[in-house]
């Protein structure tokens, strides 16, 4: 198996990686972690929980966050989990970075590595 990621380039300076698996001769394309300007003038990442074992975070309330290609590692902070309506388990995710805060929800702990955060604008 092999995989390719290409970051593409977007007007307003973020960016969207193109993640390519090649799997028995066959490629199968997705879109990866990104980041963007929102309708409302704020910046959102969508970036993946790093769940490496080997990193020594205490999960119950850190973790990082990464890239699909594993370029850039921001560290974040996790709130206790608990349990929608759905039966999932979520947890509220927090990061700074450059200066300014987000956050977001980790949806589905239990099979999903994908959280998006957003620039929050009540920042003190």
């Amino acid at each position: 198996m092999e995989t390719r990621c290409e970051k593409v380039s977007l007007e307003d300076g973020g960016f969207v990686e193109k993640v390519t698996v090649i799997f028995q001769g066959r490629e199968f394309t997705a879109s990866g972690a990104s980041e963007w300007t929102d309708k409302r003038g704020r910046r959102c990442f969508g970036l993946y929980i790093d769940w490496t074992p080997e990193s020594d975070v205490d999960w119950s309330t850190s973790a990082t966050l990464t890239t699909s290609s594993g370029d850039q590692k921001f560290p974040c902070q996790l709130s206790r989990p608990w349990r929608s309506n759905f039966g999932d388990k979520r947890r509220a995710v927090y990061m700074r970075y450059m200066g300014k805060e987000y956050s977001g929800i980790l949806y589905s702990e239990d099979w999903n590595m994908w959280v998006k955060l957003t620039e929050r604008k009540n920042q003190r």
